[in-house]
């Protein structure tokens, strides 16, 4: 593998695995989620009852044996959480996080094209997704995974919270 220039040489993205959250991730997930936003992270009472209420739509990737860095086989990279609604067949991606370290190695793709084969596979028509306009990694990932901007909200989560509201139509473009 090819070093960045920095003396870090990328782990092998193959070293981990995609599976469904358990409880005994819930302290990686919660300490993830802390590193991406601080402050304003999931409480770790609230990642529990959202485990509880979404299991299945809650991935982590894992790091299996041969796993290229200090933390080791077992240890969290990233995790995504989907909610499925079956009432309007849509599911809406409320939180996708890598760790910062293992930011574009394609970490990220997985764990979403996971969560929307296994959205897909539930029978959802769209999942959805929002997503920071000034983020454009996040948004060329969203874009490469099919998902078209359907609005575009000024004031989404309050007075000047913009966001995208991004869409993935499973008919039209289904993941295989």
């Amino acid at each position: 593998m090819e070093s960045q220039g920095d003396g870090y040489t990328p782990v092998c993205t193959e070293s981990a695995e995609v599976r469904s959250a358990t409880k005994s991730d819930l302290p990686q997930v919660v300490a993830l989620d802390i590193a991406a936003y601080g402050g304003e992270a999931y409480s770790p009472h609230v990642l529990r009852q959202l485990l509880d209420v979404h299991g299945e739509g809650v991935l982590v990737l894992e790091g299996r044996e041969g796993f290229e860095d200090g933390d080791g086989p077992g240890a969290l990279l990233g995790y995504v959480l989907v909610a499925n609604s079956s009432r309007t067949q849509v599911s809406w991606v409320l939180d996708l996080v890598v760790d910062k370290r293992y930011q574009g190695l394609g970490f990220g793709r997985r764990l979403l094209s996971a969560a929307v084969r296994r959205a897909e596979r539930d029978g959802v028509h769209a999942v959805r997704v929002t997503v920071e306009p000034g983020n454009r990694t996040a948004v060329g990932l969203y874009r490469s995974l099919d998902f078209v901007v359907e609005a575009d909200d000024p004031d989404y989560f309050g007075p000047g919270e913009r966001r995208l509201v991004m869409t993935r139509l499973a008919t039209r473009y289904p993941m295989r």
